[in-house]
């Protein structure tokens, strides 16, 4: 396992750490009286909390040859960008607790944290809360921007996923909450509970986009120049396409099987509940 140093900035103040393990963050706490829209965010919570404290983690990894990121959550939103060609991984978290009184939410927030590991190929970043929220708010957003060709893998409880130009492997489960892509083209693998996936992707040669969904729809663009199979089916929904040169169709009320171009690539969709939407650009 190689050792790897980091800048690590917190606050003002600056620190430069060897991690081999896990580190967590801290930094500047604010505290913030009144709901400051996070009390429903996204979804009701246990508590109408009416205090809320904070911190920020911010931390900038040098891309010496890494081969993937991973990042597990609980909730919050999370916006991940991949730039073409850059040579850092820079991760900024913003960790909130929201409570009825200053004195909880204070004590909550040293319970909540960002844990990175690093072993030199993978990077891994990890919500660190009580398994029990006691009525409390725990809330961590993640703004990841990083070189357009690692590979990512994300699972979330609850959260609003953005990806933006990703051009490699694409990983996502998620519980609840929706996921969008913004030119994001490679292997692509969406599960979401409940939820909906809203985005424009391509396919790379012979990559496969797989998204399935239980409770929620899917509404995806591609170009129309895309080469593969396509499938889709729900169980309790509509299936719509259009602008598409699809040929050797099959379709049913719940059913869509066609092909792109020369079928290099798969392209599966699936929602138990919920409508599909394939458009052309």
């Amino acid at each position: 396992m190689s050792i790897r140093t980091h800048i690590r900035s917190i606050g003002a103040a600056l620190f430069i750490l060897a991690i081999i393990s896990g580190c967590g963050g801290s930094g500047d706490i604010n505290y913030n009286v009144g709901t400051a829209g996070w009390s429903n965010w996204p979804w009701p919570w246990q508590t109408e909390a009416n205090i809320f404290v904070s911190k920020n983690y911010s931390e900038t990894i040098i891309d010496s040859g890494l081969t993937n990121l991973w990042l597990n959550g609980i909730n919050g939103e999370v916006t991940i960008t991949g730039i073409p060609g850059r040579g850092l991984v820079s991760i900024i978290a913003e960790v909130r607790v929201g409570s009825t009184t200053l004195a909880d939410a204070q004590e909550g927030l040293n319970q909540l944290d960002v844990l990175l590991t690093d072993n030199g190929s993978d990077i891994n970043v990890r919500t660190s809360q009580p398994s029990k929220s006691l009525d409390r708010q725990y809330i961590v957003d993640y703004n990841i921007i990083l070189p357009s060709d690692l590979p990512v893998s994300v699972n979330l409880v609850n959260s609003h996923i953005t990806f933006n130009g990703l051009e490699n492997s694409t990983f996502i489960t998620l519980g609840n909450g929706s996921v969008y892509f913004n030119s994001v083209s490679g292997d692509t693998t969406v599960s979401i509970d409940n939820g909906t996936f809203i985005g424009s992707m391509s396919l790379n040669p012979d990559s496969e986009a797989l998204i399935s969904i239980v409770i929620g729809d899917i509404d995806l663009n591609i170009p129309t120049t895309t080469s593969a199979e396509l499938f889709a089916q729900v169980n309790n929904g509509t299936i719509t396409w259009e602008n598409l040169d699809l040929v050797n169709v099959q379709a049913t009320s719940k059913t869509l099987q066609g092909i792109l171009g020369d079928g290099a690539g798969l392209i599966d969709l699936e929602t138990v509940n919920g409508n599909i939407s394939i458009i052309g650009l």
